[in-house]
Protein backbone atom coordinates (compact mmCIF):
# COMPACT_ATOMS: atom_id res chain seq x y z
CA UNK A 1 0.00 0.00 0.00
CA UNK A 2 1.26 2.95 -1.08
CA UNK A 3 0.79 6.41 1.19
CA UNK A 4 -0.19 9.54 -0.82
CA UNK A 5 0.43 12.26 2.10
CA UNK A 6 1.31 15.97 0.57
CA UNK A 7 5.04 15.15 1.35
CA UNK A 8 5.71 12.10 -0.16
CA UNK A 9 4.37 13.85 -3.46
CA UNK A 10 6.60 16.67 -2.85
CA UNK A 11 9.40 14.08 -2.43
CA UNK A 12 8.21 12.20 -5.56
CA UNK A 13 8.43 15.16 -7.63
CA UNK A 14 11.75 16.22 -5.82
CA UNK A 15 13.31 12.49 -7.02
CA UNK A 16 11.53 12.54 -10.30
CA UNK A 17 13.64 15.86 -10.75
CA UNK A 18 16.65 14.68 -9.39
CA UNK A 19 16.20 11.86 -12.04
CA UNK A 20 15.70 14.53 -14.90
CA UNK A 21 11.98 12.37 -15.07
CA UNK A 22 10.73 15.32 -16.37
CA UNK A 23 7.61 13.76 -17.52
CA UNK A 24 7.51 12.08 -14.18
CA UNK A 25 7.45 15.14 -12.66
CA UNK A 26 5.35 17.07 -14.44
CA UNK A 27 2.50 14.12 -13.88
CA UNK A 28 2.54 15.25 -10.62
CA UNK A 29 1.17 18.34 -11.22
CA UNK A 30 -2.95 19.42 -11.63
CA UNK A 31 -3.73 19.81 -15.28
CA UNK A 32 -4.75 23.33 -14.03
CA UNK A 33 -1.82 24.24 -11.88
CA UNK A 34 -1.06 27.57 -10.57
CA UNK A 35 2.95 28.09 -11.06
CA UNK A 36 4.56 30.73 -9.47
CA UNK A 37 8.18 31.42 -9.94
CA UNK A 38 8.77 35.11 -11.47
CA UNK A 39 5.38 35.32 -12.75
CA UNK A 40 2.62 33.08 -12.49
CA UNK A 41 0.93 30.54 -15.42
CA UNK A 42 -1.45 28.34 -15.00
CA UNK A 43 -1.61 24.64 -16.23
CA UNK A 44 0.92 22.00 -16.59
CA UNK A 45 1.89 22.84 -19.93
CA UNK A 46 2.64 26.65 -18.86
CA UNK A 47 4.70 25.46 -16.05
CA UNK A 48 7.09 23.09 -18.33
CA UNK A 49 7.53 25.86 -21.09
CA UNK A 50 8.38 28.13 -17.95
CA UNK A 51 11.31 25.06 -17.04
CA UNK A 52 12.41 23.73 -20.20
CA UNK A 53 14.68 26.34 -20.95
CA UNK A 54 16.44 26.01 -17.91
CA UNK A 55 16.60 22.36 -17.62
CA UNK A 56 18.26 22.32 -20.96
CA UNK A 57 21.30 25.07 -19.78
CA UNK A 58 21.74 22.90 -16.94
CA UNK A 59 22.01 19.60 -18.37
CA UNK A 60 23.25 17.64 -15.00
CA UNK A 61 20.20 19.75 -12.50
CA UNK A 62 19.92 18.26 -9.14
CA UNK A 63 18.26 19.38 -5.52
CA UNK A 64 18.71 18.55 -1.89
CA UNK A 65 16.05 18.71 0.70
CA UNK A 66 17.61 20.88 3.05
CA UNK A 67 14.43 21.36 5.62
CA UNK A 68 10.54 20.57 5.17
CA UNK A 69 7.62 21.64 6.88
CA UNK A 70 4.14 20.21 6.63
CA UNK A 71 1.28 21.95 7.46
CA UNK A 72 -2.15 20.19 6.09
CA UNK A 73 -1.89 20.37 2.29
CA UNK A 74 0.95 22.64 2.04
CA UNK A 75 4.33 21.21 2.46
CA UNK A 76 7.09 24.14 2.16
CA UNK A 77 10.68 22.67 0.58
CA UNK A 78 14.26 24.81 1.67
CA UNK A 79 16.37 23.07 -1.37
CA UNK A 80 19.76 23.48 -2.67
CA UNK A 81 19.92 23.68 -6.16
CA UNK A 82 22.58 23.04 -8.42
CA UNK A 83 24.55 21.57 -11.61
CA UNK A 84 26.87 23.30 -14.06
CA UNK A 85 25.38 25.74 -16.72
CA UNK A 86 26.44 25.09 -20.40
CA UNK A 87 27.09 28.72 -20.67
CA UNK A 88 29.97 28.82 -18.21
CA UNK A 89 30.89 25.17 -17.22
CA UNK A 90 31.43 26.45 -13.78
CA UNK A 91 29.50 24.45 -11.01
CA UNK A 92 26.64 26.51 -9.36
CA UNK A 93 24.59 26.27 -6.00
CA UNK A 94 21.39 28.43 -4.99
CA UNK A 95 18.91 28.28 -2.10
CA UNK A 96 15.28 27.77 -2.53
CA UNK A 97 12.13 27.87 -0.98
CA UNK A 98 9.43 25.92 -2.62
CA UNK A 99 5.93 26.48 -1.40
CA UNK A 100 3.03 23.54 -2.64
CA UNK A 101 -0.25 23.20 -2.41
CA UNK A 102 -1.17 19.43 -2.42
CA UNK A 103 -4.57 17.49 -3.00
CA UNK A 104 -6.02 14.78 -4.60
CA UNK A 105 -2.54 13.16 -4.93
CA UNK A 106 -1.50 16.23 -7.45
CA UNK A 107 0.72 19.24 -6.67
CA UNK A 108 -2.41 22.06 -7.36
CA UNK A 109 0.09 25.06 -6.87
CA UNK A 110 3.96 25.63 -6.67
CA UNK A 111 5.14 28.92 -5.67
CA UNK A 112 8.90 29.17 -5.84
CA UNK A 113 11.33 31.98 -3.65
CA UNK A 114 14.63 32.53 -4.67
CA UNK A 115 17.03 34.94 -5.09
CA UNK A 116 16.78 35.22 -9.15
CA UNK A 117 19.46 37.97 -9.42
CA UNK A 118 21.97 35.63 -8.07
CA UNK A 119 20.83 32.77 -10.03
CA UNK A 120 20.74 34.42 -13.03
CA UNK A 121 24.42 35.41 -12.49
CA UNK A 122 25.46 32.17 -11.79
CA UNK A 123 23.77 30.97 -14.72
CA UNK A 124 25.60 33.38 -16.97
CA UNK A 125 22.80 35.52 -18.07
Amino acid sequence: MTTTTPDTIVRAAFDRLNAHDLDGYYALLAEDVSYTAMTTTHGRAAARAVDEPGFAGLPDHWRRIDRLLVSGDVVAVWITFGGTPATTGEAMEVEFCNIFEVRDGLIQALTIYTDWPALFAQLGG
